[in-house]
């Protein structure tokens, strides 16, 4: 058991049992276009009109993002 742990071969290879979290459950599937949406901030941008981030959201149906004349 001491050869295994001063490896780093055996280190890198070895598998690491982890008790299992939580059963997996599928994602909805919506009914309708703009049902659900995800909201992703892009930040930390080179200013541009006072402003440095995006902010982006996505219809999971189409996968259609909202442009900003819907705003």
């Amino acid at each position: 058991m001491d050869y295994v742990k001063g490896c780093d071969l055996c280190n890198c290879m070895k598998t690491f049992l982890a008790p299992p979290t939580r059963k997996l459950m599928p994602n909805c599937i919506s009914d309708w276009h703009w049902q659900v949406v995800s909201v992703y901030l892009i930040m930390e941008l080179p200013q541009s009109h006072g402003y440095d981030t995006i902010m982006v959201v996505v219809d999971h149906l189409s996968k259609m993002p909202m442009s900003y004349h819907n705003i």
